[in-house]
């Protein structure tokens, strides 16, 4: 009885670590294939102050789904953004960090917790262009239809300071953020989206009327980012 016991035991073990290593490649791979294909450049840090807020999106490297220009998809790639100096970042399997230089199209960061704070997954694209080209601003895709994108610009920029006598400077971080429309999804042209009620119903055009009586239904302040997105998915619905 005992060595039946001990035998499905370790058949029960096997499996666990066979299905684990299965489940391990099946994360991983998206990652290598990814490293192996991409181009890129290391990316060599040397800071020289010391940081009060950040330049990235999510100071962590988190999983994501990275789609280039030429339409191929990888999964489970470990990335990070620098939104002050509009960088993608990647790791190879050895720690070292990477600047990815192949024309990226989107990258979407899965669902994650850190430090007992959910982040809802998020994606982000340049618009029409690659996100990674140089001189490209990054949008936040937050809502998107062929016939409206609502996006959101988040800018980091940075002041330097160091007191009197003092050898270390410090760098403070601001994020700023504004948003955009695209009106259909595929003019090339990006709108300023103000949170008022006259100027964002002034974006819609013929239907501005329809667009004006909905928030007038909904009580809607437009001043949220909720607000807006309830209303460019109206709009898209039309």
């Amino acid at each position: 009885m005992l060595k039946r016991h001990l035998l499905s035991a370790t058949a029960l073990l096997f499996s666990c670590c066979c299905f684990s290593q299965s489940n391990f490649a099946l994360n991983t791979a998206g990652g290598n294939t990814f490293a192996n294909d991409i181009n890129g450049r290391p990316m060599y840090l040397k800071t020289e102050y010391i940081a009060e807020g950040s330049p990235y999106l999510y100071d962590e490297y988190c999983m994501a789904e990275v789609t280039l220009m030429d339409g191929k998809v990888y999964p489970n790639v470990k990335a990070k953004i620098n939104l002050e100096e509009k960088l993608l970042l990647y790791t190879l399997d050895n720690g070292t960090e990477m600047i990815m230089t192949s024309p990226v199209k989107k990258i979407k960061f899965y669902n994650y917790v850190s430090n007992g704070v959910a982040y809802p997954e998020k994606t982000f694209q340049g618009h029409l262009t690659a996100l990674n080209a140089e001189g490209t601003a990054i949008y936040e895709v937050i809502a998107e239809d062929s016939a409206a994108t609502l996006l959101k610009q988040i800018t980091v920029t940075y002041n330097d300071s160091k007191g009197y006598g003092q050898a270390t400077i410090t760098r403070i971080f601001k994020k700023a953020e504004n948003y955009f429309a695209a009106i259909p999804s595929q003019n090339k042209e990006l709108r300023k989206v103000e949170k008022n009620k006259s100027a964002l119903t002034s974006l819609f055009g013929s239907k501005a009327a329809a667009i004006s009586a909905f928030i007038e239904q909904k009580k809607l302040k437009c001043k949220s980012e909720e607000d807006l997105t309830e209303v460019f998915r109206y709009y898209c619905s039309l």
